[in-house]
């Protein structure tokens, strides 16, 4: 009996299955070669790396463009395709079939954003091209002409605009401009064309004859209407005016009379205004150009005779001659009311005055002051005169100068 039980054990025994071991196949591809090692990871870094040299890049261009002195809208394409080269050796990216499906996702969004904002200008600029629109008007610096601005945002090729100016119902300017909204600002792309300020002139757009200027700016079936800056428009000469202004010596001054006199005249300031006609003085007309004559005149004839004086757009000058009528140069007419105070060989009491040691001559009387107004050729031909007169007299010992004759 026991050795049928030994028997059968080692039957048993020998039917045990054998156990198979399964066998663990490792890549041959690191995981560092597919770059980044996550998709996560690889495509954090592919966004900024996008951020930094693509997006932040286009739009520096498109923004600043205009602020420097060489255009580079015209390189976008190469800016932007260096962008997306910097991106790629920044991400270590060789050749993304090779490196796993992380690295050709993240090698996929680097081309397909420098493709997108590449044609963006254009597609903007074919779909979303945007109506003309008037831009404004602006002067030059130096006053000879205005610029008139035409907006569209997308605009391309050359454009005729027809301009009609009319003051006081009459029209004094006709022509056609041809532009190219070829220019961008921060309010977008225009185009713009001058028109000479002495083509259009006529007279004043302020004062009791002044008219103003409308501009009618036609472009295919769009018009627009709007006025000239009747500053700018006002260039002519209608009023002058003329002053002296004594100045003593003698008693209570700390300076004595050659003659003895208890007071008497040591010199006289000269002013003149020049400008537009008012209840009050001329008003200033800062864009205007006009050149002027000052004497005065006694019982014995002219004793003063002030340089000729040439303004242009405020600025004054003269023939010093030597410093014997101050120093050759002034503002006149900057704002207010259009006066110069003639320069002359001394100061005193803060004026700056024509000395009695110049006069020719200093009988007592009547003495007349007066100034004569010739134009620019451009904004009239009028010539105006205005003068003062001034009684110069000696009573008691004292000079006296009193207006009027």
């Amino acid at each position: 009996m026991s050795g049928g039980l030994l028997d059968r054990v080692e039957v048993e025994a020998d039917e045990e299955p054998d156990l198979k071991v399964e066998e663990t196949t490792v890549s041959d591809t690191p995981i560092s070669e597919d770059v980044g090692g996550s998709m996560e990871g690889l495509l954090g870094r592919t966004f900024t790396a996008i951020l930094a040299t693509i997006i932040v890049p286009f739009f520096l261009v498109m923004w600043f463009d205009e602020y420097i002195p060489v255009s580079l809208n015209a390189l976008m394409p190469l800016i932007l395709l260096g962008g997306a080269g910097v991106s790629w050796f920044w991400l270590g990216l060789q050749n993304p079939l090779e490196q796993g499906p992380t690295a050709i996702m993240s090698g996929a969004i680097v081309v397909l954003v420098a493709l997108m904002l590449a044609v963006t200008p254009t597609l903007l600029g074919t779909v979303l091209t945007g109506s003309m629109s008037f831009g404004g008007i602006e002067a030059s610096d130096d006053g000879s002409e205005f610029e008139v601005k035409i907006r569209q945002n997308g605009g391309s090729g050359s454009h005729d605009a027809v301009v009609n100016i009319v003051r006081n119902g009459v029209s004094v300017y006709d022509s056609t401009h041809t532009f190219s909204i070829d220019k961008s600002d921060g309010l977008g792309d225009y185009g713009l064309f001058t028109i000479p300020v002495d083509s259009v002139y006529s007279g004043n757009a302020l004062g009791s004859s002044g008219g103003e200027y409308t501009i009618d700016v036609s472009i295919g079936g769009q018009t627009w209407s709007n006025t000239l800056d009747s500053n700018f428009m006002t260039r002519t000469v209608t009023e002058g005016q003329t002053d002296v202004t004594p100045v003593f010596i003698g008693e209570g001054s700390g300076q004595s009379c050659d003659d003895g006199s208890v007071r008497c005249v040591s010199g006289v300031s000269l002013s003149v205004w020049a400008g537009l006609e008012s209840q009050n003085s001329p008003l200033a007309l800062p864009w205007a150009n006009f050149n002027f004559t000052a004497s005065m005149t006694g019982p014995s004839g002219t004793i003063v005779t002030y340089p000729t004086v040439e303004v242009s757009m405020t600025s004054a000058s003269w023939d010093s001659e030597g410093g014997l009528y101050g120093d050759g140069t002034a503002i006149m007419g900057d704002e207010g009311y259009a006066i110069l105070q003639l320069e002359g060989d001394a100061e005193q009491e803060t004026l700056s005055i024509v000395s009695r040691d110049m006069w020719q001559g200093d009988e007592k009387g009547c003495y007349t002051f007066t100034v004569t107004i010739t134009q620019d050729p451009f904004w009239g031909e009028e010539t105006v005169t205005a003068s003062s007169e001034h009684s110069f007299q000696s009573q008691d010992g004292s000079e006296t100068w009193l207006p009027g004759c």
